[in-house]
């Protein structure tokens, strides 16, 4: 055989086209209530450390219990799409948690297959496509509402389009098993 060909993870972005959007909340804190993703405003000295720019530039600050928490991703898009997810607004100070970009164009891969295990109760997260030596902040839609299998989580959907409402683009899921309680 001339070419090997590598298994692509199944995806069904259907459910993900023709959404109605608007602009997610900007809230001036860097936390919502519960464990949730938030839309903050977008700093500067953070998205210039990792070359974002952009319209549709917002950061995502993402409240999750303290305890083990999948993340994971899939993908739809021409674009070549990348989350970086990191651990502090202090762009000195900052860790990156995971950087994540799709192989090529038109690839579900998003992440590891089986995603990654992280235990922070804050992270926070810029979601956007390449466009030449920089990367250009996507529209995001936050589902908090959204429950995996475990049924307790969040995702974030993105689209790279700004006249085509299908969010497939990249979406990050956020899952954990039901939280422990606090005493």
């Amino acid at each position: 055989m001339w070419a090997k060909r590598f298994p692509v993870p199944e995806f069904d972005r259907h459910a993900l086209k023709d959404l109605e959007w608007n602009a997610p909340e900007i809230s001036d804190h860097s936390a919502g209530e519960g464990y949730a993703a938030t839309a903050i405003a977008a700093d500067s000295a953070i998205c210039d450390k990792f070359k974002f720019q952009g319209e549709y530039l917002i950061i995502v600050a993402c409240s999750l219990p303290n305890q083990p928490v999948r993340i994971s991703g899939n993908s739809f898009a021409w674009p070549i799409q990348r989350a970086v997810m990191f651990d502090s607004l202090n762009a000195d100070e900052c860790n990156v948690i995971a950087d994540w970009k799709t192989p090529r164009p038109m690839n579900t891969r998003f992440g590891p297959d089986g995603g990654i295990t992280v235990v922070s109760e804050k992270l926070y997260a810029l979601i956007g496509h390449q466009f030449a030596d920089h990367w250009v902040g996507s529209r995001i839609m936050l589902d908090n509402e959204w429950q995996g299998d475990s049924e307790f989580g969040f995702r974030i959907l993105s689209s790279s389009e700004t006249e085509i409402n299908d969010f497939h683009d990249a979406v990050v899921y956020f899952e954990w098993d039901n939280p422990q309680s606090e005493s």
